[in-house]
């Protein structure tokens, strides 16, 4: 049981009341509520409402969406529910920490999860009217240019992609996390409800079902676009790593190639990708929200997560850039991750982990890390040393490429729309290119950083963007070879 549960109650109760465990170890049946805030802030948790939470409170003293989430908790006949904003003290920065970090044990132990899919904010509630003509299946019996037979078609089909991934409620980060380690979820989406598991993804209409045990496992390449792709990326993440948690041995000689560990950390990548596209209230909670996703998957990899990256992956995980075709937005009013960390950036990123066939070579070396970070998974300090070749370079506009001849390469800023900086700092400084992987074949191709020093810490130097060389003239890439032997090694600070 979660540290603070809502009791609801009998069915057709008028008031709910707060239990505290008060470090009691408690078994219950209890459900969660995943819902969106808005901009109208819910009744919450406080130490001034703490008392009147604990004697009772009227249910229609509550937001529509907890009215019926009650009510969908009684109609199960399970008496306890949870709920972020009535269970974690709004008030006490301490006692949100603490909550934070058990997160993946109150989703991934709660009966199942109610999602308030198309409701943008508490007063919405999880009930929509609808036509229910529109929702009933017709049999119709085909023959011409069709194997003889029934088949079922909808008179309007619901397209799942909008009514779920594109709904209000899946463009926070933390439904993301509340997806992936829920056991069940219950979708209240504006025509339909929901079902769906780690088995199974059932429509009301179609409450049979489609079982998900071969979902999307054979490719790890990262996905072309993220329109239709969130269910799709979370089922492949959690599917993977639900089945190698059930593998007798993760190293088994008759193991599907697809599930090796090691395939996990581009699936990895693929949710990143999809997460950072997700909206945050407050930006601080960007490794946070994503700190029960992480515990699990570090449990399967046996890995630690380093702001955002993994560390027996790190070197290849700091080659991510942003996506210049989002929507830009505002920049970040305070620190929350080193700069070589995807998190230190306030937009949608991308990672590059197609090198086809061809062996990569690591052209650097990680030698330390130091980290300080709290229990919830917020970082207070990271910084890593790298033994590398810092490769000089000059800055001359001539399309959308940096051209210091006689090699080229291409790169994206971590702080513009596109080349160059919209803060026109970048191109003032003296930039370096690390590279940090190249291929071992006739290609040459090197894929790496571009660094700079920093500007807050002495003696350090900062990521500013990321570069390739893929398209380039097969002499260029050869003569950024070239340099990149004739520069001695250094051991540089990356902050």
């Amino acid at each position: 049981m979660p540290t603070r549960i809502i009791d609801v109650g009998p069915e057709g109760g008028m008031v709910v009341s707060l239990s505290e465990r008060n470090g009691k170890a408690t078994v219950a049946p209890y459900i969660a509520l995943s819902h969106c805030w808005g901009k109208i802030r819910p009744f919450v948790l406080t130490q001034v409402t703490l008392g009147r939470l604990k004697a009772g409170i009227p249910v229609t003293d509550l937001p529509k969406t907890f009215q019926d989430a009650i009510l969908v908790a009684r109609k199960l006949q399970i008496q306890y529910l949870w709920v972020d904003s009535l269970c974690i003290f709004q008030d006490s920065l301490e006692d949100w920490q603490k909550e934070a970090a058990c997160m993946r044990q109150v989703y991934s132990q709660a009966v199942c999860c109610i999602a308030a899919t198309a409701a943008e904010n508490g007063d919405i509630g999880l009930f929509f009217d609808r036509d229910p003509r529109a929702l009933v299946p017709i049999q119709v019996d085909l023959y011409w240019k069709f194997k003889s037979g029934a088949y079922w078609c909808s008179c309007e089909p619901v397209n799942t992609i909008t009514a779920i991934d594109a709904a209000p409620l899946n463009s926070r980060a933390w439904v993301a996390q509340e997806r992936y380690l829920s056991m069940g979820i219950v979708h209240f989406a504006r025509e339909m409800v929901y079902w769906d598991c780690h088995e199974c993804f059932a429509p009301e209409t179609h409450p049979q079902g489609e079982r998900y045990d071969q979902y999307e496992l054979g490719s790890h390449n990262t996905l072309s676009g993220l329109g239709d792709s969130r269910s799709k990326v979370l089922k492949s993440l959690i599917n993977r790593a639900r089945l190698l948690k059930a593998s007798a041995t993760h190293q088994a000689a008759n193991m599907d190639p697809s599930l090796q560990p090691s395939n996990l950390y581009y699936t990895w990548n693929d949710f990143i990708q999809y997460y950072s596209h997700s909206n945050l209230t407050k930006e601080g909670d960007i490794l946070v929200a994503l700190n029960g996703v992480a515990q699990d998957v570090a449990s399967i990899v046996d890995d630690v997560l380093v702001a955002g990256l993994w560390k027996g992956q790190l070197l290849a995980q700091m080659y991510w850039h942003c996506d210049t075709n989002a929507k830009p937005r505002a920049w970040l009013s305070s620190w929350r991750a080193p700069s070589w960390s995807w998190a230190s950036v306030n937009r949608p990123v991308l990672f590059y982990t197609g090198y086809g066939s061809s062996p990569i070579s690591y052209m650097a070396e990680i030698q330390s890390l130091s980290v300080e970070q709290r229990s919830s998974g917020e970082l207070v300090h990271a910084s890593v040393s790298i033994k590398c070749r810092l490769i000089p370079f000059a800055w001359l506009k001539e399309g959308h490429s940096l051209d210091l001849p006689p090699y080229r390469v291409s790169p994206i800023f971590d702080d513009c729309d596109f080349c160059p900086s919209t803060k026109g700092e970048s191109l003032a400084r003296d930039l370096s290119l690390i590279i940090l992987q190249g291929t071992d074949d006739d290609e040459f191709t090197s894929y790496g950083i571009v660094v700079a020093p920093s500007k807050s810490r002495a003696g350090s130097y900062e990521r500013v963007g990321a570069f390739e060389n893929f398209n380039a003239d097969l002499a260029s890439k050869i003569k950024l070879v070239d340099a990149y032997i004739t520069t001695e090694y250094t051991i540089i600070e990356l902050a």
